[in-house]
């Protein structure tokens, strides 16, 4: 996917530049909604006209922009302290990811980092989080997509998950296409 603006997903600051973009794209799109319909009522003094089904027509772009808005308006990206922690030491030189929000059908889950490492995906996700639910989550989407036999573990303290993410660091990368794999698998279900 071709990032134009903001961040790239991933990233550290994704969520908080999404949000611009979702919100200044909506704004955008509702104008040009708007302005296709004031245009067909000025110039056809009514607004049975083409315009009109136009309008009807951009309104859709529009919403949709204006549900993605409030979806990264809920979620919740990393912290810079949690960032200065991570980015600080060598544990960021694997497959490590920042500000991924995944949503089902009955929760949604903002994951401040997550680290993928041949078949290892470990993340750490916002505090209060359901991370038996999340878990399994990820463990389906993983499975679905053809990538059995994945640990997935979700971790509720910060000490711990950097503990487990400077042990995973340390091991040397077998399959870097495995590793791949999953990464794109999980940014596909995630919100983006």
């Amino acid at each position: 996917m071709i990032q134009l603006f903001g961040a790239k997903k991933g990233s550290f600051g994704f969520i908080r530049s999404r949000r611009k973009v979702t919100l200044i794209r909506s704004f955008f799109l509702f104008a040009i909604a708007f302005g296709f319909y004031f245009f067909g009522l000025r110039s056809y003094g009514t607004n049975k006209n083409l315009f009109t089904i136009l309008s009807v027509l951009a309104f859709l772009p529009a919403s949709g922009s204006t549900v993605n808005f409030v979806m990264f308006m809920r979620a919740k990206g990393c912290s810079e302290e949690l960032h200065k922690l991570i980015e600080g030491s060598d544990m960021h030189k694997t497959l490590s990811y920042y500000d991924l929000f995944f949503t089902t059908e009955k929760k949604n889950y903002s994951v401040y980092h997550l680290c993928v490492r041949d078949n290892t995906v470990i993340c750490l996700p916002e505090a209060g989080c359901d991370h038996a639910a999340l878990e399994s989550h990820l463990k389906g989407m993983l499975e679905a997509d053809g990538y059995k036999g994945v640990t997935v573990k979700a971790f509720a303290e910060t000490g711990k998950y950097t503990e487990r993410l400077a042990s995973v660091s340390e091991r040397e990368a077998e399959n870097e296409k495995l590793s791949q794999g999953i990464v794109n698998t999980l940014f596909s279900v995630s919100l983006g």
